[in-house]
């Protein structure tokens, strides 16, 4: 099976990411942060989630306003 040399890339670094912390098997974990260096992926907003989940828009909307609060240290 050819995998796409994106996921290669990035399967590769998760791997590196495992072995530099010591860690003695790749967990989904590892793949979701090396999935974090992917430009494709770290360009999801909240609207292209939700688009992608089926959900309307305003589920998008209150995605953002919560992360917005969050990172305001809110409530």
């Amino acid at each position: 099976m050819r995998l796409s040399r994106e996921l290669e890339i990035s399967l590769t670094l998760a791997i590196k990411e495992a072995k530099k912390r010591r860690h003695e098997f790749l967990c989904l974990e590892h793949v979701l942060y090396a999935l974090l260096f992917d430009e494709a992926v770290a360009d999801f907003d909240a609207a292209e989630v939700a688009r992608l989940r089926g959900q309307p828009d305003t589920a998008a909307a209150q995605v953002a306003t919560a992360e917005a609060i969050d990172a305001a240290g809110g409530s």
